[in-house]
């Protein structure tokens, strides 16, 4: 289950111009989301794109289960061709703890992730927070 919080166009923070390789204050797609297994709230993500990728914002609304990758190939002819992703943990705090329904000092994994093109050209970057209690991650390099 996804549900979409928010699907606009507006500067991006510092942190993903910086990972999208844009000028800081660049305008850029933010897609928020809260994301369920089994009707059970699991992550809270936000997506940020270059602007150029704006076209995949009516389909993501009209189906928040869309795939978002699978939309960018689609409308772009785009494909993630890699990637990189920084985990960590954190306690969930005020903010998050609403979000995703847990007590401030939750343990959460944070997911700082980095998706490029073919070309090397960076189509996305994302943080998500992660119930450490509905989700199970495993890395395999």
């Amino acid at each position: 289950e996804s549900q979409v919080l928010r699907a606009t166009i507006e500067p991006l923070p510092e942190w993903a111009a910086k990972h999208l390789k844009v000028d800081p204050g660049s305008a850029g797609v933010i897609l928020e989301r809260l994301r369920g297994i089994d009707g059970k709230l699991t992550v809270y993500v936000v997506d940020h794109l270059p602007e150029e990728f704006a076209g995949v914002l009516p389909t993501l609304e009209k189906d928040p289960m869309a795939s978002l990758y699978g939309t960018l190939r689609l409308c772009y002819g785009v494909e993630a061709a890699g990637s990189e992703r920084v985990f960590e943990a954190a306690p969930a705090g005020q903010l998050l703890g609403r979000r995703l329904g847990v007590h401030i000092h939750f343990p959460l994994i944070v997911i700082e992730s980095v998706v490029w093109g073919a070309t090397s050209k960076r189509i996305d970057c994302c943080r998500a927070w992660v119930r450490t209690d509905r989700l199970h991650l495993a890395v395999h390099a």
